[in-house]
C-alpha cells in the first residue's frame, strides 16, 4: 500500500504534468490558428 505522502507525490506530479500539458495544447493551437489563417490569405491572395 502506499503511503499518504507517496500519493500526494504523485497528484502533484501529475497536476504539474497536466497544467503543462494543457498549456502545451493551448500554445499548439493558437500556432495552428496562425498556420491556418496565413495559408488563407495565400489563397485568397493568390485568386486576385
Amino acid at each position: 500500500m502506499f503511503s499518504e505522502s507517496k500519493v500526494t507525490e504523485i497528484y502533484c506530479m501529475t497536476d504539474d504534468f497536466c497544467k503543462e500539458f494543457v498549456l502545451q495544447q493551448e500554445i499548439n493551437l493558437i500556432i495552428d490558428r496562425q498556420l491556418a489563417m496565413f495559408l488563407f490569405y495565400i489563397e485568397l491572395a493568390s485568386l486576385i
